[in-house]
């Protein structure tokens, strides 16, 4: 298990499911049987194959292009956490470089986890149409499906290497593990129609944001450690683009905007019904405080492997936020 977590890193498949979550437990807290539990089931399946081919991919290309193999400063989480022990933070899986698997079977491994995405998908758009007896939900779903497919394996893929390009890729992951997931969760499980640009459409958009900020910065400091071995190799994300000290802000920037992003939900969230707005407000300002930690640490020590604190705190506050929303959304009307 660990060798197969080790390649694919299929532990950071968390932060594909908790959006999905989130738009599940934001049904579930608004009403009765608006959502199917096996859709459900089937929508985490088939994005969990397709977050581990997308990392795959991503790994095949980094390698390929020499970027994974000039790399010698990456992070491992090594003792510094419990539940992330000896996870690979930065550099790839470095899969390759330590024998696990060969280069060529990384891409196999890749193809054959696109098409359990493919099998899952199409179990699932069936589905779909049998809960809610039209074929549009399935359809929007299987589109906004493509484009985060799309984008996930042209991030490292030539010839449009988005990680290249200073900020695309960022943008990439933002839309891929934000707004895109959280609207194609929302067709994919409902158990009615979605009307296009209806007040339930917005929402998963919105809904995505927060969730789509936070990865967005998972992969934003996980780039410093590799920055001189991506610039070398023509991977020129931001923090190549502005250096290491200048694009501190940038985290910082990112990590506002997300819990700007959070509590401008209030609004909307007051459409569907009443909810605790005070435990709402005091969460994400707790959960905001315990980011700045993280950017504080980040601007003290973003040229050295202290960094590494920040990395895993980065990670944690994902997940943290996304257990505060899933939970908050179940306590709707408590």
């Amino acid at each position: 298990i660990k060798w197969v977590f080790a390649i694919t890193r299929g532990g950071f498949t968390s932060a594909s499911l908790f959006p999905i979550f989130a738009v599940a437990a934001f049904l579930a807290g608004t009403g009765d049987n608006l959502f199917s539990p096996f859709s459900l089931v089937l929508c985490s399946l088939g994005i969990v194959f397709l977050h581990v081919a997308s990392n795959l991919f991503n790994d095949y290309y980094d390698v390929k292009d020499g970027t994974d193999g000039a790399n010698t400063e990456y992070f491992n989480a090594g003792l510094n956490s419990t539940i992330l022990e000896g996870a690979q933070l930065s550099g790839g899986s470095r899969a390759v470089e330590l024998g696990l698997i060969t280069h060529k079977g990384t891409l196999s491994l890749a193809r054959k986890m696109l098409v359990l995405t493919l099998l899952v998908t199409s179990g699932l758009l069936v589905n779909s149409f049998y809960v809610t007896g039209e074929f549009s939900n399935a359809l929007y779903a299987l589109i906004v499906g493509f484009l985060g497919g799309f984008l996930g394996y042209f991030y490292t893929a030539r010839p449009l290497r988005l990680v290249s390009r200073r900020g695309l890729g960022e943008l990439a992951i933002f839309l891929s593990f934000g707004p895109l997931m959280t609207l194609g969760a929302l067709f994919a499980i409902s158990s009615s129609t979605i009307e296009l640009f209806s007040d339930l459409f917005y929402m998963a958009l919105l809904l995505g944001i927060p969730h789509g900020l936070l990865t967005t910065n998972i992969l934003y400091i996980n780039q410093y450690p590799d920055t001189v071995s991506d610039a070398k190799t023509g991977k020129n994300h931001l923090i190549v683009t502005f250096g290491k000290k200048n694009a501190r802000w940038g985290y910082l920037l990112i990590l506002i905007t997300a819990f700007i992003s959070s509590i401008l939900l209030i609004p909307s969230l007051e459409m569907f019904g009443d909810f605790n707005k005070n435990i709402f407000i005091i969460g994400n300002f707790t959960l905001f405080a315990y980011g700045l930690f993280a950017f504080i640490n980040l601007f003290k020590n973003y040229d050295k492997r202290e960094l590494i604190h920040s990395n895993l705190k980065t990670i944690y506050l994902q997940v943290f936020y996304g257990l505060f929303i899933v939970i908050f959304f179940n306590l709707f009307f408590i």
